[in-house]
């Protein structure tokens, strides 16, 4: 009669243990959701992306209770301790790690921080190697935990060389990673020209991401290039946001069928406009020509924007000024 009441009694007690960590998962997610959507960009630091750390924070919490019920009730299995344990380990880094992406976002969500060269490079590589940095943070305190023995760290050892010969390739783009940052050759927001290394077209756009494992450029065509950071060492690059920005470039595609007496003639005209030009420098005469081969014939235009003109405006009033100028003499 004594054992039914015991056993009974254990398992009401465990019966309410389960419902105080489910409870104190829920109300620790919700509470944590609230939270981040209350704290989105209004505190001082514009902090932005803290529910990334709902679940982790949550995980956490729904430990700490576990661990402070399992105080009280020795009579469970040992394992159950050391698996709390385990769990808490794994916990903490995954908020570490959540903690680097809340910082990520609100760097490349701040205006103030963007205007800064550099910066968005900084986050990536603060965010990329701190994720590796935690993941083997956390498999060393758990291996040691478990007790690791001398064979164990040989068994992996051998298994890690195996890998880093069987993952060259990654290997080598996140030492090239490495490389860039040091020395970077272009930032995230700089507009570059990489050429193929094959002989074939350049990629020609605007870096909006990098990563580990490749640089990506967003092109004209709003097409996204993955170029492996090992192959931009080997490649010819071009920062073309660092050329002088009072050169300004035009292109005007052109019928194949219009005369080369008319095509000429209209170079010439085009060319005495830009050079009475309102936004156009007298020191530096302008150029227009012609060019072009697979993809048709285009109308190109070269010219030096004059001090104190805004560029933005100057490139809109030129464009139009070469369009109409053109339409009106091959008519």
């Amino acid at each position: 009669m004594e054992q039914e009441v015991v056993r009974e009694s254990v398992l009401w007690e465990r019966a309410l243990a389960l419902a105080t960590l489910l409870l104190v998962a829920l109300v620790t997610f919700v509470a944590a959701k609230l939270l981040a959507r209350l704290l989105k960009g209004t505190t001082r630091l514009g902090l932005r992306g803290l529910e990334r750390l709902a679940a982790p924070v949550t995980l956490v919490a729904t430990l700490l209770a576990a661990w402070l019920i399992l105080l009280r009730t020795p009579r469970d299995p040992p394992i159950v301790g050391v698996v709390i344990e385990l769990l808490g380990i794994a916990a903490v880094f995954w908020l570490a790690a959540r903690v680097l992406d809340v910082v990520w976002t609100t760097g490349t969500s701040s205006a103030r921080l963007r205007r800064l060269r550099g910066v968005g490079s900084a986050l990536l590589a603060t965010r990329q190697l701190g994720k590796a940095a935690f993941v083997f943070g956390a498999v060393a305190v758990i291996a040691v935990r478990m007790g690791a023995s001398a064979q164990l760290y040989v068994a992996l050892g051998a298994i890690g060389a195996a890998l880093t010969f069987a993952a060259r390739a990654p290997i080598a783009n996140a030492v090239a990673f490495a490389g860039m940052l040091v020395d970077p050759p272009f930032h995230i927001g700089d507009r570059v020209r990489i050429g193929d290394y094959r002989g074939g077209d350049a990629a020609q756009g605007e870096v909006v991401a990098l990563s580990l494992s490749a640089v990506t450029i967003r092109s004209k065509r709003r097409t996204l290039i993955a170029i492996p950071n090992a192959l931009v060492g080997q490649l010819r690059v071009e920062n073309l946001s660092h050329a002088n920005r009072r050169r300004l470039e035009f292109e005007l595609p052109i019928d194949e069928g219009i005369p080369a007496e008319t095509v000429r003639a209209a170079c010439a005209t085009i060319e005495d406009d830009l050079r009475a030009s309102e936004f156009v420098s007298e020191y530096r005469e302008p150029r227009v020509w012609i060019g072009g081969h697979h993809d048709g014939l285009h109308l190109k235009a070269s010219a030096w924007l004059r001090r104190g003109r805004d560029r933005r405006e100057a490139q809109r009033e030129l464009l139009l000024l070469i369009r109409s100028r053109f339409d009106q003499l091959v008519r």
